[in-house]
């Protein structure tokens, strides 16, 4: 019974959500789903990931992304794929690590970090001192460059988003 209001990047009128009566408190309290689950006791829930056969799997390549290309595979991605986040390398942006963050319909990508590669000399030393595992991770021709992208969803076919993806 909940009412929709839909947005863009959040912005929704204040009076659509603040003091607007519909909440029914008995309601809520007779609502059957909360009620089961704490009848039947945490022993007998059926986690999510059963119920609804939600799967996740983590997507890596130590290649570039075209951009275009990626762009054109977040607008036509399969619809059983419910939630995408990672980090991406873009083959225009070879210094910058890019965040591609998608929620069903909604995605985004925006910059969230120099590559340790991209920095100079002197700053890329300081940081392998200080976390090892950024070295031994990497490798000599495209040092920390990669994707690894954690996607979830219903019923999804690994194989074939993971050959869409390559």
């Amino acid at each position: 019974s909940a009412k929709f209001i839909f947005t863009e990047q959040g912005q929704v009128e204040p009076t659509e959500i603040l003091h607007t009566g519909l909440f029914d408190f008995e309601k809520a309290m007779n609502s059957a789903g909360w009620l089961q689950e704490l009848e039947d006791g945490h022993a007998n829930h059926t986690p999510e990931t059963e119920e609804y056969g939600i799967t996740s799997f983590v997507y890596e390549v130590r290649r570039p992304f075209h951009p275009a290309r990626l762009v054109e595979w977040t607008e036509h991605m399969p619809r059983e794929i419910v939630r995408a986040k990672g980090i991406v390398w873009s083959a225009v942006q070879n210094e910058v690590a890019i965040l591609l963050s998608q929620a069903g319909p909604a995605v985004r990508f925006e910059p969230v970090s120099y590559w340790v590669a991209a920095l100079p000399e002197a700053q890329q030393k300081q940081v392998f001192e200080e976390d090892p595992h950024v070295l031994a991770e990497g490798d000599a021709t495209d040092g920390d460059r990669g994707t690894q992208l954690v996607i979830s969803g219903i019923a999804m076919d690994e194989e074939i988003i993971t050959q869409q993806l390559d």
